[in-house]
């Protein structure tokens, strides 16, 4: 059995030598896998901050698109405000506001005027304002002269005491 014994041991010893090769095969390529994952790790690292650095980039890029669109917004914004408060249109309209504006005071202290003087007649400035309504016509010297004088009272009555609210003192 020698024979075949060192044939079992030739064939156990070539075994046990492809063995140990595929073990060391094994290591190599596991220590492979290894270093490529650890590579992998750091490539992946490497993007992603590089996806960070482009992501500020284009963020800060952006930023300073809009910063200088808003930039160019309010000065264009700022011409046409100037634009149209230059304008005739603009004149106009302010004409006409302070007309209305005018009018409409002129009304509200002409009702105070009335209800703080029950007794005065206002019939005078009535007139007036139909004059004025109904066109610009030449007046003579003697209207002239009589719309000048003051308007006349109609209820003769005793005088009111003065009130606090006319600014008149109190009598004590």
């Amino acid at each position: 059995m020698p024979k075949s014994a060192s044939k079992a041991e030739v064939l156990v010893a070539k075994a046990s030598k492809k063995v140990d090769g595929i073990l060391a095969i094994k290591f190599m390529a596991d220590e492979e896998v290894r270093s490529l994952k650890a590579k992998l790790k750091a490539m992946e690292a490497k993007v992603a901050q590089a996806w960070g650095q482009v992501e500020a980039q284009l963020t800060e890029g952006l930023q300073a698109m809009v910063s200088q669109w808003e930039k160019e917004l309010e000065s264009k914004k700022a011409a046409a405000v100037e634009a149209f408060h230059s304008s005739k249109e603009f004149t106009i309209i302010k004409l006409e506001f302070a007309s209305e504006s005018h009018m409409q005071g002129l009304a509200d202290h002409k009702m105070k005027v009335r209800c703080l003087f029950l007794d005065l007649d206002f019939s005078l400035l009535d007139i007036d304002e139909e004059d004025d309504k109904d066109g610009d016509e030449a007046k003579g010297a003697d209207e002239g002269a009589s719309a000048l004088q003051p308007p006349l009272v109609v209820k003769a009555s005793e005088p009111e005491a003065p009130t606090e609210e006319r600014g008149a003192p109190t009598k004590a």
